[in-house]
């Protein structure tokens, strides 16, 4: 058998590098699960090389995905052209049922914002009761507590998705110099 047929071989696709998974996700969800390196930029996040270099050869080693050919593009270097494999189609089917779906920008504030609400709704209930000294439920205390800090787990992922959008239209800025 070929290295990367036989399932029992091949790592968890969870496993893979986060870029490697988008890779995948993005040529799952690419017309005839075929794409280019410069079409996979815009849903991966990533520069050509590191489609072509790392990512895409750990999927062709596994057996995911192959090499189909190349297409002029107005670059230097024409663009490599990948297609998933039938068994890169299930590895993606597996992931995608695995990852959360990306949100917009406005449903994760409506969450936040509904959060918040809910806390201050828990914390007026704890404060007509008096607290924990006339005999507030420890259920109500332990609801508060648990949405206050999905509250601060929220908060923290908008800050780190704030932080990786910063860094994604850096790297788009730069881009933009290049072909200017």
């Amino acid at each position: 058998m070929s290295a990367g047929s036989d399932t029992s071989e091949q790592p968890a696709v969870s496993s893979l590098h986060e870029n490697a998974q988008n890779l995948l996700l993005a040529l799952s969800d690419a017309e005839d699960y075929r794409a280019s390196t410069s079409d996979l930029k815009k849903p991966t996040g990533l520069s050509s090389s590191n489609i072509s270099g790392r990512h895409a050869k750990t999927l062709i080693r596994e057996g995911w995905a192959k090499k189909v050919g190349s297409e002029d593009v107005d670059a230097p270097n024409s663009a490599n052209v990948y297609e998933l494999t039938s068994q890169g189609k299930k590895q993606a089917n597996l992931l995608s049922k695995r990852k959360p779906t990306p949100m917009s920008e406005e449903q994760r504030t409506l969450m936040v914002q509904n959060l918040q609400e809910q806390v201050r709704e828990l914390e007026k209930r704890v404060d007509r009761q008096g607290g924990r000294q006339t005999g507030v439920d420890d259920d109500l205390l332990e609801q508060v507590e648990a949405h206050s800090e999905a509250l601060e787990d929220h908060e923290n992922r908008l800050d780190d998705i704030g932080d990786a959008l910063d860094s994604i239209e850096g790297t788009l800025t730069k881009v933009i110099r290049r072909v200017k």
